[in-house]
């Protein structure tokens, strides 16, 4: 596991033991640092689940194309088939 996992599997391990505390007993203060943690989890899982804990630069690059249209322009269109596909 990674850094960002670890902060994010530490966020979910105390905040919701805090906020259930906070919830049970009443310290507002222990509720808002709780519900901080655990929304501090949900952002760090769903950066992850959206791929945004990578680089950038690290998706695959598009090849261009062996034989690009333009190059094409001049030449006939070919024959349709009898078969009926293309």
């Amino acid at each position: 596991m990674k850094g960002r996992g670890l902060i994010a599997v530490a966020c979910l391990v105390t905040g919701v033991p805090v906020a259930a505390y906070g919830l049970s007993y009443g310290p507002w203060p222990l509720i808002l640092v709780g519900l901080a943690l655990v929304l501090g989890f949900v952002f760090l899982a769903y950066e992850w689940l959206a791929g945004g804990h990578r680089p950038m630069g690290a998706e695959p690059r598009i090849r261009p194309a062996d034989k690009p249209a333009w190059t094409m322009k001049d030449e006939p269109a070919r024959p349709a088939r009898d078969d009926g596909k293309n």
